[in-house]
């Protein structure tokens, strides 16, 4: 793992807010960082560059983090009270407050208007996302569609970032390229948040992560709208009311050909993504860039398997 913290900067902040980033930084897989770093290395940035980015894209997504978790009044994440829990709501909001401001922070200081333009946008995409789905609880949606909608507004735009953000530090402008990118990243973040909604019915759910929570909190995710393509009245009240995975054979029968079909459906994104890669980005890259195209291939199919075999 990297240590993304910038540690010269926090050893000067109050007490409570370090404790809660050592908290948070520390029980991250850091998928962001890790992508956005592998684009950086196959462009030739410094290692100090490859860390600057990483950064950015971290304090963003925990930030993140501790807002939804306190709007979602969630209580645990990664096995642990969530930080407004542990702490109090004032200093978790305050907390990521601090983190969005120290990444435009960063950014003034590098002078690079056009990565703060994207970065600001993404902000402004999370926020977005997170308004767009609390008008879908109390079951009121259950759209397959708009669920992708959400994915693309809060989980999508920070892959979108990871991808864009070294070329743009490259300075190597292209509507085209970035129209990929955009695309590929869009599709990553469809697969990561339906891998997501499978574990929240605790399907591959290899990290013992809490389950039932999108139920519970009111909520029709993509793979409970998946369900309920081709179901009755009687089975969606029946879904609304789960409280235990032991019922929901009794409600779906064909349970395990429902998440056969899902899977089906997102080997065919896969597959298509990986031709996009192959097909439209590959051509754009310089040779010595090209090699990044079987990286991002392996990473298509994580997304959504999470090393788990099909």
């Amino acid at each position: 793992m990297i240590d993304l913290l910038d540690r010269q900067d926090l050893k000067k902040q109050p007490l409570e807010l370090r404790r809660i980033c050592e908290k948070i930084f520390s029980k991250g897989k850091e998928i962001r960082p890790q992508l956005v770093v592998l684009v950086s290395k196959y462009l030739g940035l410094k290692k100090s560059k490859q860390l600057f980015l990483a950064r950015l894209v971290e304090y963003i997504h925990n930030s993140s983090l501790l807002h939804d978790d306190f709007i979602d009044q969630s209580k645990r994440r990664h096995n642990s009270k969530t930080a407004w829990l542990e702490f109090s709501p004032t200093q978790a909001i305050l907390v990521g407050d601090y983190l969005l401001a120290k990444v435009i922070i960063y950014l003034a200081q590098e002078k690079n208007l056009e990565l703060l333009t994207q970065t600001a946008q993404v902000i402004c995409n999370l926020a977005q996302g997170e308004f767009l789905q609390r008008q879908f609880l109390d079951f009121k949606n259950k759209s397959f569609h708009q669920r992708n909608q959400v994915s693309e507004l809060k989980t999508a735009s920070l892959f979108k970032w990871c991808l864009k953000a070294p070329f743009i530090y490259k300075n190597r402008k292209s509507k085209k390229l970035y129209s990929i990118l955009d695309k590929i990243g869009y599709y990553m973040g469809l697969l990561f948040q339906r891998s997501d909604d499978l574990i929240d019915f605790n399907i591959r759910n290899k990290d013992n992560k809490s389950y039932l929570v999108d139920i519970k909190e009111s909520y029709f995710n993509s793979f409970s709208c998946f369900l309920l393509k081709q179901s009755n009245s009687k089975q969606e009240e029946a879904l609304k009311n789960l409280s235990s995975l032991s019922s929901i054979y009794k409600i779906f029968s064909d349970f395990d050909d429902q998440v056969k079909a899902f899977d089906s459906l997102n080997k065919k994104l896969i597959l298509k993504v990986e031709k996009i890669l192959e097909q439209e980005l590959k051509p754009l890259l310089k040779q010595s860039e090209k090699n990044l195209v079987v990286e991002l291939k392996k990473r298509i199919s994580f997304f959504y398997w999470r090393n788990n075999k099909e």
